[in-house]
């Protein structure tokens, strides 16, 4: 069964604490998380084939008659091969904010020359990825109405900051921020 975005979010989540199944909706209906959903018609589901896939169980809290939920190490596991794993072309073009989520649980992993090599790997792909927009948008933009114009330009600027994001990553992983 495949893990989904939805999925690897509740697992980083899980990576720093126990939640109830309640504690998880709300961290994702009051944060960015929610990007991901934050609907108990999304999250109580996914919480159920994570446990079926042996990624998370749960232990019960008696004096409060409610379950906790809790990543294994087979989840741990799951979720480092998932940060670490080199961005692909459609990460790039249409999964940044889930690019995103995987920064924002670097830190759950610690080995440092994967998670540079992660690092390295995204920048490189945001360069490619930016050389082949301009390279499009300098044949084809003479061309474009003005509005489709302005829009290519901000998705091209738009990439860029995201580059300049990822080198202020990598600094500040590789010490030198």
């Amino acid at each position: 069964m495949k893990i989904t975005a939805l999925d690897y979010s509740i697992l980083g989540l899980l990576a720093t604490s126990s939640f109830t199944g309640y504690q998880i909706r709300m961290v994702f209906e009051k944060t960015a998380m929610g990007k991901f959903s934050g609907s108990p018609g999304t999250i109580y589901p996914a919480l159920a084939r994570l446990e079926k896939q042996g990624l998370i169980g749960k232990k019960e809290v008696s004096e409060k008659r409610t379950e906790l939920f809790a990543i294994t190490k087979a989840g741990l596991r799951a979720l480092n091969a998932w940060i670490l794993s080199p961005p692909t072309r459609e990460d790039i073009t249409r999964g940044i904010d889930t690019l995103s989520l995987r920064i924002a649980f670097l830190d759950l992993t610690d080995d440092t020359k994967k998670r540079s090599s992660f690092l390295s790997s995204f920048s490189e792909a945001l360069q490619q990825y930016i050389g082949e927009l301009e390279s499009y948008y300098k044949t084809t933009g003479t061309h474009m109405p003005k509005g489709g114009k302005l829009a290519y330009e901000h998705g091209i600027h738009s990439y860029k900051s995201t580059l300049k994001w990822i080198q202020k990553v990598q600094s500040a992983y590789s010490g030198k921020a």
